[in-house]
Parts: structure tokens; C-alpha cells; sequence
């Protein structure tokens, strides 16, 4: 099957998910004792995972994940697939969660169903306590906090989710800025993320358009490292790191002795400056001089042991 074709198979699947919600529930076939464990993982209503977060240092163990692992144990795997469509909503994370953790070869088909799915569960994923969230931003949630990533995918996986959160501003938003620091460079994709910064304001986007390096957005960089504000400050040096700090050697050689001028400089700035510098790969004889300067710098502050 050719990638095009590939693609519109599941943006399909994408889109028909809506009539999800209006579909008839499977009514599984599965022991009493088991119907009766599935209620109480029901009644109780709550997402959480094994370890709900921590008292004294030490993990306070769900008692509702040990129902979930119970049943997930006790019945077969098409049945724990076939809670994907109940109409719990919480019974639908649970099974499309297991599906990941166990890295089951169906999980993309139903993670990918899933990101229509809006309906509101309440849910408690460590130490920030119990919190309302969709189905669909559950479980990109979990699926982070498990440390699987974008190389979790293969290449036309994760092209599929790109266009998804791409074109969909309400699918993914605890995630979405993460995915796109991360995703593929694709052309076509760049102007879609300079006009997402624009719309929301997102500064954590900036990332997403400044690593295809457009001489024309070293502008943005620069009212950033012209501004007043600390943060805008260090996003600005962090920026040119990601561009290539070369490309802004007049304006940090001129900041490196604004600050040196400056008796008590600003040590928080004075450090990213120092950090950026650092992480820059075969610098130029002038790049080096200038690291070198700044080094002393923050050494001759006390902010780096000598």
C-alpha cells in the first residue's frame, strides 16, 4: 500500500470515530465474578494509574489499577480490546492504555480511533491530584508520561499523528508543542507552525519553526534578546542555539560586553548564555573566543567552580 493511500485509509478511520459515541456498546460475554469487578472499576470512576502518587516518599498503590490489571488477567485479550467501545469511559482508556504498556501490534489502529473521543473522566496520574480530561488528552498523556515518544512510531505513523495535531487545535494541546520540537522536518509543514505561534501566542512553538532556519526568522530571535523580561531573554539564547548561534555573533559578542561592563550582571541570563555557548558543535575561531570570554566571566562571578 503506497503512503498516500496509507494516509487517507486512517484519516477515514479519523473521522469516522465521531459516530463512535452514537454506536451500541459491546455487551461482553465474560464470568460473573468478572461482571462484578468491571462494575466496581465503573462505579469507583476514576482513571489512574499503578501508582497514584506518593505519601511520606513512598508510592500510594491504586486500588483501582489492581482491579484493571485483575481483569485485564482474567479475560481474554479481544475481550480487554472489545472495553475500547464501552461506554465507560473510563473502561476505553484502560484498554486502549494496556494495549500501549504491553506494546500490543493494535495499539496504533486504537490510540489513533481515539483522539476523537471528547468525553470528559475524571482522572489522577501521580501527585497533582484528581482532574478532569478527555479521553483523548488521557491517554497522549499517558503515553508520555510512560516515556514513549515520537521515535515510538515508525515514519508514516508518526506523518499521520503530525497532520492530526497539525490541523486539529484541540487534540493534544498538553502535548502538542512537545510532538512538534520533535517531529519530522517536513517544508509543507512550516507554515502551518509559524501561523499556530501566531494564533495561540505559544511561545514553546517557536521551536517547532525556528529549526528549518529562515534567515527571515531571525527577527523573531531578536526582539526576544532585545526585550526587557529574563524569560524572553534566555528563550531568545535558547532559540539561537536551536538557529545556530553563529548566525548571532555581533549581537552576543556585544550582550557578552554589555555584561561584563556591568559589575552585578544577571547570573540566571549570564548561565544560559554560558550553556548555549557550550553545546555549540565545531565553533568557528571567533565562537570559541567568545565562549572562552564568557567562561571567564561567570567564573570570575562565582558561578562556575574554577
Amino acid at each position: 500500500m503506497n503512503h498516500s493511500k496509507f494516509i487517507l485509509i486512517y484519516i477515514f478511520t479519523f473521522i469516522s470515530i465521531n459516530a463512535f459515541s452514537q454506536s451500541l456498546r459491546l455487551k461482553l460475554n465474560i464470568e460473573k465474578s468478572d461482571s462484578l469487578l468491571l462494575e466496581e472499576i465503573i462505579e469507583y470512576d476514576v482513571f489512574e494509574l499503578e501508582s497514584k502518587g506518593c505519601s511520606n516518599a513512598s508510592p500510594v498503590m491504586s486500588e483501582q489499577y489492581k482491579k484493571i490489571d485483575l481483569l485485564n488477567r482474567r479475560i481474554s485479550r479481544n475481550e480487554f480490546i472489545q472495553l475500547s467501545e464501552h461506554e465507560s469511559p473510563i473502561l476505553r482508556s484502560y484498554s486502549i492504555y494496556f494495549l500501549m504498556i504491553k506494546e500490543d501490534d493494535k495499539f496504533f489502529d486504537y490510540f489513533i480511533g481515539h483522539l476523537r473521543d471528547t468525553q470528559i473522566l475524571t482522572a489522577n496520574l501521580g501527585n497533582f491530584g484528581e482532574f478532569e480530561i478527555s479521553v483523548s488528552d488521557l491517554l497522549l498523556e499517558v503515553f508520555f508520561l510512560e516515556g514513549h515518544y515520537i521515535n515510538y512510531f515508525n515514519t508514516e505513523e508518526a506523518g499521520i499523528l503530525d497532520t492530526i495535531f497539525l490541523n486539529n487545535e484541540n487534540i493534544g494541546q498538553y502535548v502538542k508543542w512537545d510532538w512538534f520540537e520533535e517531529m519530522q522536518l517536513k517544508e509543507e509543514y512550516y507554515p502551518k507552525l509559524k501561523e499556530l505561534y501566531y494564533q495561540t501566542g505559544e511561545k514553546s512553538c517557536l521551536f517547532s519553526f525556528i529549526k528549518y532556519k529562515k534567515k527571515k526568522d531571525k527577527k523573531i530571535i531578536l526582539e526576544l534578546f532585545n526585550s526587557s523580561e529574563e524569560d524572553n531573554k534566555k528563550l531568545s539564547l535558547d532559540l539561537m542555539s536551536e538557529y545556530g548561534m553563529a548566525s548571532f555573533y555581533k549581537e552576543l559578542n556585544k550582550f557578552y560586553k554589555e555584561l561584563k561592563r556591568k559589575e552585578i550582571g544577571n547570573n540566571n541570563i549570564s548561565i544560559c548564555l554560558y550553556r548555549n555557548l557550550y553545546h555549540i558543535e565545531n565553533p568557528s575561531k571567533k565562537m570559541k573566543k567568545l565562549f572562552r570570554n564568557v567562561k571567564e566571566l561567570v567564573k570570575e562571578r562565582g558561578l562556575l567552580k574554577k
